[in-house]
């Protein structure tokens, strides 16, 4: 397996404000990477690449909503402008409400769409010719565990992340030859302020982690590219038998529901089972 040095390399993380974004940005900066930060919430990336830059690190903030098709290319122009190149690209800007279908509100329907998937599909277009001229690079997406298996109340936030299998398969193939890898990763229940009810829960490493131990995976998937990750390990134990029984997991799964239904509209808005920021 071929091996890569994160020293030099120039990474472009999306939802990069808080969450997973943050924990990698932080980890990858002191690592020696130049990380460039996007999100919506301006003053958040700013801070976070003061923190970077007093401890040594380089970071370039581009504030983006990943809903703009032109923000996600004006978002790759300013990095290439700055730095001279794209190495990494990492699609991590993520959301999910919690709600009945038959009850959801249209616009946040539209906008899991818009940032879940369209968001993906806005900046790897963007990337990848600049890739092309490189000969290499690496796109890794976070997809979700809930993109293998449906979650009840998140049936637009499981279908956002099943696409993304889709899409990255179609492109590893497209891409393959170009020199440029795709990688597709799969968390958890991880702790993050996007999974509000997990704030103060303790992660147990079989089923609940936290970011940074996302963001170390993250690192040794540049370091080490493979095509998928699911994260932690233990979840083999969900996508496995889904992949080979799906009439069984399904029928677990409407055995649980209703007790989960329950309680997670009993949070009111909490954010669907997986983590990532906005």
């Amino acid at each position: 397996m071929a091996t890569y040095d994160i020293a030099g390399k120039v990474v472009v993380i999306t939802g990069a404000s808080s969450g997973i974004g943050a924990a990698t940005a932080r980890l990858l900066a002191r690592r020696g990477a130049r990380v460039a930060l996007a999100a919506r919430r301006a003053a958040r990336l700013e801070a976070l690449a003061a923190e970077i830059e007093r401890a040594g690190g380089q970071a370039l903030v581009v504030p983006t909503d990943v809903r703009d098709e032109a923000a996600c290319r004006a978002l790759i122009e300013r990095v290439v402008e700055h730095w001279g190149r794209v190495d990494v690209l990492i699609n991590n800007a993520g959301l999910g409400y919690a709600k009945l279908i038959g009850k959801m509100d249209p616009e946040k329907v539209r906008e899991q769409v818009d940032v879940n998937l369209l968001g993906v599909i806005w900046c790897t277009n963007a990337v990848v010719p600049v890739m092309r001229r490189q000969g290499n690079g690496h796109i890794i997406t976070i997809g979700s565990v809930a993109g293998h298996i449906g979650l009840p109340t998140s049936s637009i936030y499981s279908a956002t992340k099943f696409a993304l299998e889709g899409f990255s398969q179609a492109i590893s193939a497209e891409l393959a030859r170009e020199g440029i890898f795709v990688s597709l990763v799969c968390p958890g229940f991880v702790v993050t302020e996007f999974n509000e009810r997990l704030k103060h829960s303790r992660a147990d490493g079989f089923l609940v982690v936290h970011a940074d131990y996302i963001a170390r995976k993250l690192a040794r998937l540049i370091e080490q590219p493979r095509r998928k990750l699911i994260i932690p390990w233990t979840y083999h134990v969900i996508t496995g038998p889904m992949r080979l029984f799906p009439g069984l997991v399904s029928w677990v799964v409407r055995r649980i529901a209703p007790l989960w239904i329950q309680r997670r509209l009993a949070r009111g808005k909490a954010a669907s089972g997986e983590a990532g920021s906005q």
